[in-house]
């Protein structure tokens, strides 16, 4: 196997439809398998999931006792907005059983992430959690954030060991904050997400549904840097991520082994050089946060 890559395989569309640019069904489980193979064998060991992504905990359970393999999988806690403190932990351990029944895991779960943010805030999520550290039913734990006050509050409640941020070469929001420079203080991994806007980037700028049109001319010029590289969309975007300072991984899904093959080449690439990484921060610069932010938009 090759030395282990800075990815993490996404799996959102192996359990449900996911993704402006994906076709409205998910992968048979051949399709996936091969995948999680090729994935593997390429040197990706990080897989993130989460309960409510489908069948996507089951399909890695399930290949992982056929294959053999312990992959380190990052998964999360379903939202506990209704659910009382004094319930919390119950609900929690449950939750924990079951995603690891799921994945058919033989040793703690290395990655638990609360998948709203807000929970992370509350003492009882954080006092459950941290007991299920110390009973090694699970590594470590933090937030999937959207943004970066998330990140400053969940370090001032006391530093999380992991935490999940969005990220890419138009969603600059979070280099453009304190947010990384504290999580390097504190030394929590970063894992960042959505690096291509749930495929906006990648897309045709013509074939950009009319709500998202503000994107068109940004993504253009993405598109056309790229082409002046002499690289493609989704390579230029992912090394613009791998590259800075304080990311762990790059948490990039893929819809077949066409797009993995191409993924998995991308991020051994070269770093990029200085004059590109100015050109990508100045097409970001003029971008609204309402395009960048999947909760805003209006289907």
């Amino acid at each position: 196997m090759l030395e282990t890559l800075p990815l993490t395989l996404g799996t959102t569309t192996f359990g449900i439809p996911y993704g402006v640019s994906n076709p409205p069904v998910i992968p048979n489980k051949h399709i996936i398998f091969s995948m999680l193979d090729m994935a593997w064998e390429g040197g990706v060991t990080s897989l993130d999931t989460a309960p409510g992504y489908g069948l996507a905990e089951e399909r890695i359970g399930e290949w992982s006792r056929l294959r053999k393999r312990s992959p380190t999988v990052v998964t999360k806690l379903p939202s506990l907005s209704q659910i009382p403190d004094s319930h919390v932990d119950s609900a929690i351990r449950s939750m924990i059983t079951q995603s690891a029944s799921a994945l058919h895991a033989s040793s703690p779960i290395a990655c638990y992430l609360t998948h709203d943010a807000a929970d992370h805030q509350r003492i009882a999520v954080r006092d459950s959690l941290s007991a299920a550290v110390r009973d090694g039913v699970i590594k470590r734990f933090g937030p999937s954030v959207y943004a970066s006050d998330e990140i400053l509050e969940a370090i001032a409640s006391g530093p999380p060991s992991i935490l999940q941020l969005p990220l890419s070469a138009l969603d600059q929001r979070m280099l453009d904050s304190s947010a990384l420079d504290e999580c390097r203080k504190s030394g929590v991994r970063v894992f960042a997400r959505s690096i291509f806007l749930q495929g906006m980037m990648l897309m045709a700028p013509d074939k950009i549904p009319p709500n998202m049109s503000g994107l068109r001319d940004a993504v253009t010029a993405f598109q056309n840097l790229a082409l002046k590289s002499g690289t493609s969309a989704a390579s230029l975007a992912l090394r613009f991520v791998r590259d800075i300072p304080g990311i762990s991984s790059v948490v990039v899904g893929a819809y077949s082994s066409d797009q993995l093959s191409e993924l998995l080449s991308a991020v051994k690439g070269k770093r990029l050089d200085d004059e590109t990484v100015h050109e990508v921060r100045e097409i970001a610069g003029a971008i609204s946060e309402e395009l960048l932010d999947p909760r805003r938009w209006s289907h």
